[in-house]
């Protein structure tokens, strides 16, 4: 299953997670990781100030040691893809997906 957000997409295939963003200014981001090393999928929901994120926390992320996950924290992580208002209803099929194939 495929999530394109903004200037980001997410998918999970054969046990990997694929993460790509577009960073203006900086090297692009694309990573892998395999679904196993996950712990938690999160989702922040947009708000007139700013985008939505989904957000990954595997044992080595640095916001898997915070209590309280914030907008900017999750987007300073490279497991994380923004999106729209737009997209919230995609987003939210897209976390509930992946949480139902970490739990297998």
């Amino acid at each position: 299953m495929k999530f394109e957000g903004f200037r980001s997409s997410m998918e999970f295939t054969d046990g990997m997670l694929k993460v790509y963003r577009k960073n203006i200014g900086i090297q692009d981001i694309n990573i892998t990781i395999p679904l196993s090393q996950i712990t938690s999928v999160g989702l922040i929901k947009p708000s007139l100030a700013g985008n939505g994120v989904i957000y990954t926390l595997t044992a080595s992320s640095k916001l898997a040691t915070s209590a309280l996950v914030t907008r900017q924290d999750a987007l300073k992580d490279s497991g994380s893809v923004a999106f729209t208002k737009k997209q919230l209803t995609d987003a939210q099929a897209f976390v509930d997906a992946l949480n139902a194939e970490i739990c297998k």
